[in-house]
């Protein structure tokens, strides 16, 4: 059998050739892949270089710590085809293995080495001085390579801790990484394997405008703030986990039973501890919110790739109802989610056949009684949807709500009689929560409106980042129109940053208003937002008025305008 030795550099470039006597025209400087022209032999090295090796083969790996640099240092021992074996240093394995192991494998090689050297030189005794230096030297470059692999040995077992520890803790927060936190959770229900445990999965909300406001030095001193709030919650067998990004986990486990008390608990232990307040950052105080889902483990899943996969599904329903809430897993949520053929289908049949129409309903100004515009409201006779919301709400979950939004708007019918009672007065439509384009107004529907001012009514079924809001009012100047808030008071939206963008009309929440109605604080609030926004120039839109309690209540409230069964049916 031959024997090679090729040193390589952290390149992928030959440093060193040694007992090359396998015809090839092997030198310092050469790449990885000249080692072997024949195809099968490159096949086999870049399962080489990419730690791929086969079976029989075997591959061991050091790291060094050098400063702040981790330098891999692998040694692999691959048989090919049966005649030639290659020995290889480079620098690109990722896998860390026992340091004495490392040295054995090599020190048994070099020893092995040695000894056919020895024989070698026996043998060729005869052959000339030349052939004898020659041997003499190469056994010499072993010996001192076998020298500097001990010193590197002895540093690697003087710093695996901090390797180890490295591995395991994320740099920036110093909780579990991402590349850890799989095995910690095996470790854990190995533990208490009859228990249940629930995965927490936990992204901040509105993140993305903390880093483009005020910069990424910023963002990370924000999430590590975040990372010290998280690791504070007190409760047992547990462990923190930075996924990636703004993205976090936490894991609980060993519960006997896992009911709606101990999901309440967990999110009031992270509402406590970490959404307690502002996050302050050079200055500047940042809110906390975040979007959690929880799957239970023993209960939804005994698998941990899916408890994952199911805390990740019941966040984004989190961040879809809202954000700024927790939601519990529910399977039939997520089957419902990936078996929507039906309401897709649907959908597509009344995009195409347009198979909708529009009602308008009036609203007054508080103090003239009179009409001062209408809203349009988008109806649909669909057997498969609830009702119109139902429609709207499935097509802004499965993206489609602008396709929706555009064919509705451009397809609005006006009469000629109806033209006559809108004019000089505010049309209210509804649109989603993007920017307004151009084509949602067709010649038509431009021509019948051109005395009429356009309100584009934004209806959040998410909370929007600020700067989305200001794009939205000034793309709404583009065709003349202006932006109304719908449903403001709605839960878990930031209503005050919302209206710091100063939309032209904001639609008060009907629950809002009852809240009020029956709580003298909470109308004390109303009022004041009420008055806020007369000196901000946004007027103030009662909706939901169904009899003449509810219209004392909104005119005694100070708003600007009214409107609901009781003024006016939808026609």
């Amino acid at each position: 059998m031959v024997k090679i030795l090729v040193l390589l550099d952290e390149n992928n470039r030959i440093r060193k050739v040694s007992t090359n006597t396998t015809g090839l025209d092997l030198k310092v400087g050469d790449g990885f892949d000249q080692l072997f022209q024949d195809s099968l032999y490159q096949g086999l090295v870049r399962h080489i270089q990419n730690c791929r090796l086969s079976d029989n083969a075997t591959s061991i790996t050091s790291q060094i710590i050098s400063g702040e640099d981790i330098i891999s240092v692998s040694v692999f021992i691959t048989p090919l085809n049966g005649d030639v074996s290659v020995l290889i240093l480079d620098g690109s394995a990722l896998d860390v293995r026992s340091h004495d192991e490392c040295f054995k494998i090599y020190n048994d090689y070099i020893n092995l080495m040695r000894s056919e050297f020895r024989n070698l030189i026996r043998s060729l005794k005869n052959d000339g001085d030349d052939q004898l230096e020659e041997f003499h030297a190469l056994n010499n470059e072993l010996i001192n390579t076998k020298r500097l692999l001990q010193k590197s040995n002895a540093k690697l077992s003087a710093l695996n801790t901090t390797l180890e520890g490295r591995l395991v803790k994320d740099a920036l927060t110093g909780l579990v990484s991402r590349y850890q936190y799989w095995t910690e959770i095996e470790k854990m229900i190995q533990n208490h394997s009859n228990q249940f445990g629930v995965f927490v999965f936990i992204d901040l909300d509105g993140f993305k405008s903390v880093n483009d406001t005020f910069g990424h030095s910023a963002g990370d001193q924000f999430l590590v703030e975040f990372g010290k709030r998280l690791n504070s919650i007190e409760i047992k067998e547990n462990i923190k986990i930075r996924i990636a990004g703004d993205e976090f986990a936490l894991y609980i486990h060993g519960y006997d039973s896992i009911d709606h008390d101990c999901i309440e608990a967990i999110w009031e232990k992270i509402s406590a501890r970490v959404l307690y307040g502002p996050i302050e950052v050079n200055g500047i105080m940042i809110p906390v919110s975040v979007s959690c889902g929880m799957a239970v483990f023993g209960k939804d899943t005994n698998s941990i790739g899916q408890l994952i996969e199911y805390a990740d599904f019941a966040m984004y329903q989190s961040k879809k109802s809202g954000k700024g809430r927790y939601t519990l897993f529910n399977q039939s949520e997520y089957t419902k989610h990936f078996e929507n053929d039906e309401r897709i289908e649907e959908l597509d049949r009344i995009i195409r056949d347009k198979d909708f129409y529009h009602v308008f309903q009036p609203f007054i100004g508080a103090d003239t009684g009179l009409i001062e515009g209408y809203s349009v409201q988008l109806r649909t006779k669909s057997g498969v949807f609830k009702n119109t919301m139902d429609l709207i709400s499935f097509a802004y979950e499965i993206g489609r709500y602008r396709e929706l939004d555009l064919v509705s708007m451009n397809n609005i019918r006006i009469s000629n009689d109806f033209r006559d009672k809108i004019r000089h007065k505010s049309l209210l439509v509804t649109h989603g929560p993007y920017p307004i384009a151009d084509e949602v107004v067709s010649n038509l529907y431009s021509e019948a409106l051109k005395d009429v001012s356009l309100v584009f009514e934004i209806w959040m079924p998410i909370n929007i980042e600020p700067q989305e809001m200001i794009k939205i009012r000034e793309s709404s100047r583009v065709v003349n129109g202006q932006v109304a808030l719908a449903n403001f008071g709605v839960e878990n939206i930031d209503n005050l940053i919302m209206l710091a963008t100063e939309p032209d009309i904001i639609r008060f929440n009907k629950k809002l208003v009852r809240k009020a109605m029956a709580d003298k604080s909470a109308e004390k609030v109303l009022k004041n937002i009420v008055a806020y926004c007369k000196i901000q120039g946004t007027k103030t839109m009662g909706d939901f008025i169904e009899n003449e309690d509810d219209l004392t209540f909104l005119k005694n409230l100070g708003v600007d305008f009214l409107q609901g069964f009781y003024i006016s049916y939808p026609k």
